[in-house]
């Protein structure tokens, strides 16, 4: 069986979620579930980011320990991403034991290997970043990502060996173009590379983090710490302490402080865990914001070749979604919050928005008036109406019982086409072309609605009803848009998980949604005889006094 592990980037705890954070796991969620649908053995993980400077600082300010900090923001996030239906396999923390021993043996492993270094560093540090910046990435002395002052620093760190690795990784970009998507962060991170320079992995003024293991005076730094997540949640260098544990480590410097040697007291190498990490790594997509592009691309890859694993086959980076074009600020006051919009509007209707309206790679913006445009006209109006009418014309003449019948040839064309079309977008992480080709195919069960007629044809049914050639008219018509909104049903899944779920309910098929397959696509698979189970629109007008008198309920 085909396996497809993804991941997000995990979230830092300072503040509550907000809706940038829900994007990114929406469209995570969206590939978990499709590459389900299609078969394959997959694995969604995502998480939380709970040590460094700022959470400190949070957690001073709040008058309460870090790690009860934590532990209030995170039940935040976890609250959200079940109410906007993210179906994540593992949810990974930073402070949880699993990945503190993994990340204390990936540092001794990767100083083992001599590309872990002792050093005095003096820089600008953007405590936003999490990052030392160079002078050419200030503006007026502020981090443009941030809009904030950076502060001079000067201590002693550990750090690690970019300069070992990155000739290998630029040459992996360039020879695996599909490394990092979309192609014009590929060629950001070119540009990037061959001025990148050895980064710190610890820090001596953070208590809040793990302790580097042969030396208590310093912090293991966020990036080595948080980075390794993706392989802590699988399992890495755990399992059976006693037989796994890592070489007692001897440092000594030379006078350069560019070199280490290692004395081990024990032969024994480190194993990967041999169950989940052995089963889904390398990475197949791994999702990420445009702000940590060089940590992911640079730092991350160089980690993995330092621990030598092999590095994922797709980093993508997607933009950032803005509030009436201004990047989302607490101090701007144009916060969207994700918990807040799900409360007036279904949650579908915000998964459906971000994911129709951005395209994926791209920045996005978000209104409300654009946003109950593009749901009422493409959810209530097309989806929604398909299904209602379908089904209320059904109920009326044929009892609400599936008729046997024939799907017309050009809506079976029509569908494979479709499929394919869906299909060949995903493979491409194009997630806005792959809704555009499904409303392609309700837009085109809309329009064959409107063309034959059906109710005139019920109207001759009763007039004439031993006119078998009209009955059997009725019977093909509603059985084409019955089993077009089956296929419509389970191509959405992916997507909108809510109102699938409704549709397949009103068309009384037994078999679980969530149980299909790709191959339960093909058509005429709609048992006649089925009863369906009319209930009324699926989605109303968000903005009609029945859908606010349905949110109250």
């Amino acid at each position: 069986m085909n396996k497809f592990y993804i991941t997000t980037a995990i979230d830092y705890v300072n503040s509550v979620p907000h809706l940038g954070h829900a994007y990114e796991k929406i469209a995570a969620d969206v590939f978990a579930r499709f590459y389900r649908l299609k078969g394959y053995d997959t694995y969604f993980v995502t998480g939380v980011d709970e040590h460094g400077t700022k959470i400190e600082k949070a957690a001073k300010a709040a008058n309460i320990a870090p790690q009860e900090f934590c532990d209030n923001i995170t039940a935040k996030f976890i609250d959200t991403w079940k109410t906007l239906n993210i179906s994540y396999d593992d949810f990974i923390r930073t402070t949880q034991e699993r990945h503190i021993k993994a990340v204390t043996k990936i540092f001794e492993k990767l100083y083992a290997n001599g590309d872990i270094y002792k050093d005095s560093y003096k820089g600008w540090y953007c405590s936003g970043c999490e990052a030392f910046l160079q002078e050419k990435d200030l503006v007026d002395g502020e981090c443009v990502i941030h809009q904030r002052k950076a502060e001079w620093i000067a201590e002693e760190n550990y750090f690690f060996k970019i300069a070992k690795y990155k000739g290998r990784i630029k040459q992996h970009i360039l020879d695996n173009p599909g490394f990092i998507q979309p192609e014009g962060r590929r060629q950001e991170v070119l540009h990037l590379i061959d001025d990148f320079k050895d980064v710190s992995v610890t820090r001596q003024s953070v208590e809040w983090g793990i302790k580097v293991p042969i030396d208590d005076t310093q912090t293991i730094y966020v990036w080595l710490d948080a980075l390794s997540n993706y392989i802590t949640a699988l399992g890495y260098l755990s399992g059976n302490e006693e037989s796994k544990l890592s070489p007692t480590l001897s440092l000594t410097m030379d006078s350069t402080h560019s070199t280490s040697s290692v004395t081990t007291s024990s032969p024994t190498e480190e194993r990967e865990n041999d169950g989940k990490f052995s089963r889904y790594w390398p990475a197949n997509l791994q999702l990420i914001g445009k702000d940590i592009l060089r940590f992911h691309t640079i730092i991350w890859p160089s980690m993995l070749l330092g621990l030598g694993l092999t590095l994922p086959e797709t980093i993508y980076i997607h933009g950032f979604i803005y509030s009436r074009s201004l990047k989302m600020s607490k101090s701007l006051g144009n916060v969207v919050d994700p918990n807040e919009l799900v409360e007036k509007y279904p949650v579908d209707a915000v998964r459906y928005y971000l994911l129709r309206e951005v395209v994926f790679g791209a920045d996005g913006d978000f209104t409300l008036e654009a946003f109950e445009q593009r749901v009422d006209a493409d959810l209530a109006n097309n989806l929604g109406n398909t299904l209602n009418r379908t089904l209320a014309i059904l109920n009326k003449n044929l009892q609400g019982i599936v008729p046997e019948g024939e799907v017309d040839s050009n809506i079976i064309a029509l569908i494979e086409k479709v499929v394919n079309d869906v299909d060949n977008s995903m493979k491409k992480f194009a997630i806005q072309d792959a809704l555009i080709s499904i409303w392609e195919l309700v837009n085109a069960v809309n329009k064959y609605i409107d063309n034959q007629k059906p109710w005139a044809i019920a109207k001759l049914v009763k007039e004439n009803p031993d006119d078998k050639n009209t009955f059997k008219s009725l019977c093909d018509v509603l059985y084409t848009s019955l089993e077009s909104l089956r296929v419509i049903a389970i191509l959405l899944s992916p997507y909108l998980p809510d109102i699938t779920s409704k549709i397949w309910e009103q068309l009384g098929i037994i078999q679980p949604l969530q149980s299909c397959k790709w191959d339960n696509i093909k058509s005429n698979q709609l048992k006649t005889g089925t009863k369906t189970n009319h209930k009324g629109p699926v989605f109303l007008r968000v903005g009609s006094e029945l859908a606010d008198k349905s949110k109250k309920l």
